[in-house]
């Protein structure tokens, strides 16, 4: 609950673990986060298909909206 009802702390980079449904049988998903420059997010590894990255707006309102259930958030620094 609090990486999506709080604010998510300043890091330099994120390793963000959860489920894919909230079905506690379906698969953990671990993706690379990094705060862009300009307040946003990329997303490494976010979707089977998908090689790149992706940018997303809000870490906390995307993880609502996808329907998954975040486990940990861990925020590195240097």
């Amino acid at each position: 609950e609090d990486i999506v009802n709080k604010p998510i702390p300043k890091a330099d980079t994120y390793i963000l673990s959860f489920w894919n449904s909230d079905d506690v049988t379906d698969a953990l998903h671990t993706v690379s986060v990094r705060p862009t420059r300009n307040g946003k997010y990329e997303i490494f590894n976010n979707e089977r298909k998908e090689l790149g990255s992706e940018i997303k707006d809000n870490l906390s309102i995307y993880l609502k909206q996808r329907g998954h259930e975040p486990l940990t958030l861990f925020c590195i620094s240097e």
